[in-house]
């Protein structure tokens, strides 16, 4: 009985754990996709001086946000208009509508500085 009630607790522990591990691999899916969006920014903004709204619609950085490639755990790849902010969205159990957000804070020379928000936040930590 004794060994009965300590698997319980063990278990009780470690499901909540195991969920949240499972989610944050799925989410990570999500991120990659808006990874490979900023690589395209980057090189955006490098042939347009730096220049936001020269690059803030998916025709202008030249990707497809549409692309069937990206994988059952993202819904979205957006592209904010003026702010040139690349949002992704997740899909499926545990992520659905959680989002992770980058945007390009600054620009000098070559180098871009992006901001990173992840709603919820522990998807992303």
């Amino acid at each position: 009985m004794i060994v009965v009630a300590i698997v319980a607790i063990l278990a009780a522990v470690a499901l909540p754990a195991y969920q949240n591990y499972t989610n944050r691999a799925r989410f990570s899916e999500v991120i990659t996709a808006a990874n490979g969006v900023r690589t395209q920014m980057e090189v955006c903004l490098q042939m347009h001086a730096n220049d936001v709204t020269a690059c803030d619609t998916a025709a202008e950085v030249g990707v497809d946000l549409n692309d069937a490639d990206r994988g059952d755990n993202t819904a979205s790849v957006t592209i904010t208009a003026t702010t040139a902010a690349i949002v992704a969205t997740g899909a499926g159990s545990g992520i659905s509508g959680a989002t992770y957000t980058i945007t390009p804070t600054s620009a000098s020379g070559a180098a871009v500085t992006w901001a990173a928000v992840c709603a919820p936040t522990n998807l992303c930590s």
